[in-house]
């Protein structure tokens, strides 16, 4: 990558929570180096309007991202923030586009758009997320918002992102969520656990549900990350980590290393299931279809580039 003008000094981060410091020493973790350079590289980043996703997008472009890609529900709101960055990163080209995560077609395009529209992708941050205070329906899925969004949108996109970043990333550039047919030689996956966040706007949901809004706001007061905290740990995951960290879980700093036969059976079982339903339901999305779309999910499944799916 090209580093041809010094990074932005990051700001010093913010002291976690007076529990924290006392009685948790595993959290206390250092920073992701703040002379990390990404100069040159594309960046593509979801859930962008607010909290982690907004403070991580400012956090690639200060370590020089000469592109980045932000998402959003609807163009004018993403354009409205964007205005901000590009005040303060001039130099680097931002675009916005649309993506509703409710809707399978709506993150079938945005995938589909990453290959046509993007001559190299480097790092891809699936951020995207939301909490509800009740049950809701999708309105375009009709499954439950938050397992629509959190879970079955997150997974699909994964899915597709991993051949556009075969076509369009340099070998080895990591990215962050299925590393059974991923070569670690071609995209690492990882997982980011952040926990507890102070200063979101997930919580804001539940503001009329006073006790669990109180525990919930005393708890990230008392243990959480600042969105700073946050952000710095998905570019330590992009930038930092390396191969050892494909197919892991990465939470304050650290890999969390765990073989899938030292899970407990009752937790492995529940996985397979839900992995098998899942694939069967993605499948049915790319039924009898030979559309961009069809394609990138084939060259996953198959663990093959996007031209040698066609066919198969």
């Amino acid at each position: 990558m090209n580093s041809q003008s010094k990074v932005p000094v990051q700001p010093k981060p913010k002291k976690p929570g007076l529990w924290l410091r006392l009685f948790s020493p595993a959290f206390r973790r250092p920073y992701s180096p703040s002379d990390i350079k990404l100069h040159g590289a594309t960046a593509l980043v979801t859930g962008t309007t607010s909290g982690v996703g907004l403070e991580t997008c400012r956090s690639l472009l200060s370590h020089g991202v000469s592109q980045l890609i932000m998402s959003s529900r609807t163009q004018k709101k993403g354009e409205d923030v964007a205005a901000g960055l590009r005040l303060q990163y001039p130099r680097a080209e931002i675009q916005v586009w649309e993506l509703e995560m409710e809707s399978y077609d709506s993150v079938i395009a945005f995938a589909e758009r990453a290959l046509k529209d993007l001559k190299r992708l480097d790092i891809v941050i699936l951020n995207a997320g939301t909490l509800q205070d009740d049950v809701y329906q999708a309105a375009y899925t009709e499954h439950e918002v938050m397992f629509q969004v959190n879970y079955l949108s997150t997974a699909l996109l994964a899915r597709l992102f991993v051949p556009v970043l075969r076509e369009r990333s340099p070998k080895g550039v990591p990215w962050t969520v299925d590393r059974r047919h991923v070569s670690p030689n071609e995209v690492i996956v990882n997982a980011v656990c952040n926990w507890s966040i102070r200063d979101t706007q997930l919580y804001n949901s539940i503001e009329h549900m006073p006790w669990l809004h109180f525990a919930t706001r005393v708890t990230s007061a008392l243990v959480g990350k600042s969105l700073e905290q946050a952000a710095q740990g998905y570019i330590h995951a992009v930038a930092v980590e390396g191969n050892q960290s494909h197919g892991e879980a990465i939470a304050n700093f650290r890999t969390q290393k765990r073989k899938y036969e030292e899970r407990p059976r009752k937790w492995r079982i529940f996985e397979e299931n839900l992995l098998d339903r899942t694939g069967r339901e993605f499948r049915q999305l790319f039924v009898g279809k030979s559309t961009t779309g069809s394609r990138l999910y084939r060259a996953m499944e198959l663990g093959c580039t996007i031209d040698e799916s066609i066919g198969k």
